[in-house]
């Protein structure tokens, strides 16, 4: 990524170049959220032609002009120590480091502004590398064992999803069959129970995968679905049912969930996919549906929700570079 591809894909998602009027500073704006927003750029290759103060004043002037607040500047550069040392921290500022091909933001700069982030990290990837992503693959087991077991028996039926793996407190306790509290998450009570659950987890997954990275985000799907298994069949052991078979993604997905629900607080709402009031409506929505409905474990939703903004907690912290 250079300043000028940066440009072309502004351009491309409907910024419109707008006169700075200082020579080295190009800068696109788009009326969104009822209000501009300003996307300056400028290259620090050779040296910055700007100091802090400097920006201060164009921050200002565009503001004034454009009548908004909402101004981000993005400098290239090779030497981000550098161009780092010769900004100050007055006005909203990244540094995109050619060298390394990388946003550097820092704590006391936005984590997000719009969709200027992903445009930054954009890469054009090769077809053949659409499904590497952890989350695709995750998606694609569970297809696949769910059509493999449907041709051998009937995946609505309790006892059969039992011989397969489904987990209840019975074989927890008497039977010490541990493994199947990971077994259960890959299992799928029908058609219409797969469907739902891999496409929420498609664009659930997929959001919180680019954000944390692909080894953090399996030990949050893992990790959420265990402690979401762990505290369903608790609940199901305190109140008697012994023999209730639980099988299903559900746990892990709410940890997924509870995973975006910390970054958002974290980033003070901002992430260019969800906002933290949407996540929280959508999850006060499903528990109110675990509350009205059959069949449904609400005990294992809350308890991955919990799982995953814990596990989010510890492995997901806010440091002075975001990359």
């Amino acid at each position: 990524m250079d300043a000028m591809k940066f440009a072309s894909l502004l351009v491309a998602e409907g910024y419109r170049k707008i006169d700075t009027g200082v020579l080295g500073l190009n800068a696109y704006t788009i009326y969104t959220q009822d209000r501009n927003h300003i996307v300056g750029i400028f290259n620090c290759k050779k040296g910055c032609l700007f100091d802090g103060w400097q920006l201060v004043g164009i921050e200002q002037d565009l503001g004034i002009r454009y009548g908004t607040d909402e101004i981000l500047f993005v400098a290239f550069s090779d030497d981000a120590y550098q161009t780092r040392c010769a900004l100050s921290d007055d006005h909203r500022h990244w540094i995109y480091n050619e060298s390394m091909q990388r946003v550097e933001i820092f704590d006391d700069q936005p984590g997000e502004f719009l969709n200027v982030r992903q445009l930054l990290e954009y890469r054009k990837e090769p077809v053949s590398n659409i499904f590497l992503s952890v989350n695709n693959l995750i998606i694609l087991i569970n297809v696949i064992v769910y059509i493999v077991l449907a041709t051998k028996g009937d995946m609505g039926n309790g006892i059969y999803l039992y011989s397969k793996g489904a987990v209840n407190p019975y074989s927890l306790v008497n039977n010490h069959e541990y493994y199947r509290l990971f077994t259960s998450m890959f299992l799928h009570a029908g058609i219409r129970h797969l469907i739902s659950n891999m496409f929420v987890l498609y664009f659930l997954g997929e959001s919180l995968e680019s954000v944390v990275g692909h080894v953090k985000y399996l030990i949050i799907y893992l990790g959420s679905g265990l402690i979401g298994g762990i505290i369903s069949q608790s609940y199901y052991y305190s109140i008697g049912k012994m023999l209730t078979p639980c099988v299903g993604a559900s746990g892990a997905i709410f940890g997924v969930l509870g995973a975006i629900l910390w970054i958002l607080i974290i980033s003070k709402g901002r992430n260019n996919k969800f906002t933290l009031a949407r996540v929280i409506i959508y999850i006060l929505f499903s528990i109110y549906i675990g509350f009205t409905s059959e069949g449904i474990s609400l005990s294992a939703h809350i308890g991955g929700l919990i799982g995953g903004f814990v596990l989010a907690m510890l492995l997901y912290r806010k440091r002075g570079i975001y990359t």
